[in-house]
């Protein structure tokens, strides 16, 4: 039954004309602006189609067309390596950052999942208490957007700004970097809280703390983040 739902999926993702890009499009709005709506968007679809996940593969296709997008602009102004630079660009942020990075922490918040997270009475009874991994990786998708906004848009419009050897520069690399990877903590505890059977989902924004440690080690030490980003990218 899942191997089928997963073909179908994948069967999806290849005809535009099945997937409601007007709703996708919606959630990415709730996402940016008000994300505790995309909650109710996710109670709605577990009541009408009995399961969290989408079955829309809408987002992801449209964060993957985004990524290839920037990689092409970020490889025609920092690379001159022509077609291999293009092609690096794009395995390095689709590839190994959104579907490779996003597959493995789809799988560890998963398996913490259904390992610690579960309520004790819900686990021992077994009643609606399945975490889906498909769903795992959807919260994955809607956290990775305010990162794409940020590290991939914004940034590549402040590049002028941001490749300067100075405090001003590494300042608001920093800030820009540990906005983004925190709002992506914020969406991620969200996105776990919609599913009532489960507890303690405001453990998934521990990790803003180490965020902001790293922001203000980099500004200390005068790292500039987006810099070293680019360096090792391209």
């Amino acid at each position: 039954m899942e191997g089928n739902w997963f073909r179908s999926y994948f069967r999806r993702a290849r005809n535009m004309r099945q997937m409601d890009i007007n709703s996708t499009f919606c959630q990415m709005m709730y996402i940016c602006f008000s994300p505790h709506k995309l909650t109710k968007t996710t109670t709605m679809r577990k009541t009408i189609k009995h399961h969290w996940s989408r079955d829309d593969p809408a987002f992801a296709v449209m964060l993957i067309a985004g990524l290839g997008i920037a990689s092409l602009a970020y490889a025609i102004a920092l690379t001159n390596e022509g077609f291999y630079g293009l092609i690096k660009a794009l395995f390095s942020s689709i590839v190994v950052h959104f579907l490779i990075l996003g597959c493995a922490i789809a799988y560890i918040n998963y398996r913490v999942i259904e390992n610690h997270m579960i309520k004790e009475e819900i686990k021992y009874s077994g009643a609606g208490s399945k975490v889906e991994w498909l769903y795992c990786f959807d919260v994955h998708c809607n956290s990775f957007l305010p990162v794409f906004l940020m590290c991939y848009v914004l940034q590549y419009f402040l590049l002028p700004v941001l490749l300067y050897e100075n405090f001003i520069s590494v300042l608001i690399s920093a800030l820009l970097n540990v906005s983004a990877l925190s709002y992506y903590f914020y969406i991620t505890s969200q996105g776990f809280s919609a599913l009532p059977f489960l507890k303690n989902t405001e453990y998934f924004l521990v990790p803003i703390a180490g965020v902001f440690l790293i922001g203000i080690v980099a500004v200390i030490f005068r790292v500039n983040i987006t810099k070293l980003i680019i360096t090792l990218h391209f």
